[in-house]
């Protein structure tokens, strides 16, 4: 073992050379000699996600498109960019005049969340199969991945908080404005909470399409926390823990109802016992806001 230890160190350096000589010439756009790079690097290590996705590009490139798309399937099940590779290996089957496996390929990437629209009217490839009725519908499709906060019907559970308001609560001398609004492309629903002579607060109010939960952070100068929740029984029903400096942990509960007249009660409890006991720290009626 000890006698090939400096083998092993000495093809491991010259592996390394040759796959940064291998990108030198991939960005030099020089497909020919970078791909016979490549196929080295990949019969060194097949495990190389990055050099057989390259070595798909260089084929790919060449013309060479049965080969490219053999070199983009390893790449795909090693897990190397997979949006990407799909695309390609769709992209080589419209250069190839196959159209069926062309569109396969392209759902099959649309299936998976790729999320580049444009692609469809830049590449020469695929701008030759746009007409294709199936490709119109997939390019639709895919354009929708790109902008999911505003097709997806899971994100406009809550677009009935969406408005300009006067909030009225018991005691409050008066209405307090708060403006809630669609930010970045649709995806948050912030809340400007804007009473009389304070700083007020906000709130980003979003889905997490992993947690399949809605969740709320609040900013005020007073602190912050974050609450989780669904919409269900027709309200959007938030809770959490709210750690405290010094004391137990807090247990929020926050409810928005939709009402009659386009108004929205919001109901607020807090419990500092785990829950045994809960006072009411907010009881709102937002209505929409008179002219100014």
């Amino acid at each position: 073992m000890l006698r090939t230890l400096p083998a092993l160190i000495l093809w491991c350096a010259l592996a390394s050379a040759q796959n940064e000589d291998a990108n030198t010439l991939f960005q030099k756009q020089d497909w020919t000699g970078a791909a016979r790079l490549f196929e080295i690097a990949v019969k060194a290590n097949a495990a190389d996600g990055q050099s057989w996705f390259r070595l798909g590009t260089c084929l790919h490139r060449l013309d060479r498109n049965r080969e490219s798309r053999q070199a983009f399937q390893k790449a795909l099940d090693l897990n190397f960019q997979p949006l990407q590779a799909m695309v390609v290996i769709a992209r080589s089957h419209f250069k190839d005049g196959n159209s069926a496996e062309g569109v396969k390929w392209l759902k099959q990437a649309a299936d998976a969340g790729f999320a580049n629209p444009g692609i469809l009217d830049s590449d020469a490839d695929l701008a030759r199969a746009k007409e294709l009725p199936e490709v119109a519908k997939l390019r639709a499709r895919i354009a929708e991945n790109a902008s999911p906060c505003q097709h997806q019907p899971e994100y406009h559970q809550f677009d009935f908080w969406i408005g300009d308001w006067d909030v009225m609560s018991p005691g409050a001398p008066g209405p307090v404005h708060s403006r809630i609004e669609r930010v970045l492309d649709g995806c948050i629903i912030q809340e400007n909470w804007m009473p009389p002579g304070n700083p007020g607060g906000k709130s980003w109010n979003f889905y997490n399409p992993v947690t399949k939960l809605w969740e709320q952070v609040w900013v005020a100068p007073g602190g912050s926390f974050k609450l989780q929740g669904t919409f269900h029984d027709g309200a959007m029903r938030f809770a959490g823990r709210v750690p405290r400096a010094g004391a137990p942990d807090r247990m929020d509960k926050l409810t928005f109802t939709p009402m009659d007249g386009g108004r929205v009660h919001q109901f607020w409890e807090q419990s500092t016992d785990d829950g045994k006991t809960w006072t009411v720290a907010f009881d709102g009626i937002y209505s929409p806001r008179k002219s100014q």
